[in-house]
């Protein structure tokens, strides 16, 4: 199971973010307050688990306008 680091440029919705990884069966701790390192749930076969969880960080700016998470 890969781990990646995310940051959020807002730290008032990173518990928003872990809970909602968590409910998508990933690992999640948070790193500082506006990092969080998740251990994803997604079948990690070729970069299949990249793209996904792109797409769920996308998702969530989406949810959230002017929220940018950020793979570091």
């Amino acid at each position: 199971m890969a781990v990646t680091t995310v940051h959020l440029n807002d730290s008032d919705l990173v518990e928003d973010l872990m809970d909602r990884l968590r409910n998508s069966g990933c690992d999640v701790t948070r790193v500082d307050p506006q990092t969080v390192a998740i251990r994803s749930g997604w079948p990690p076969e070729d970069d299949a688990a990249f793209y996904e969880l792109d797409g769920f960080l996308r998702a969530f700016e989406a949810l959230h306008p002017g929220t940018r998470a950020t793979r570091v």
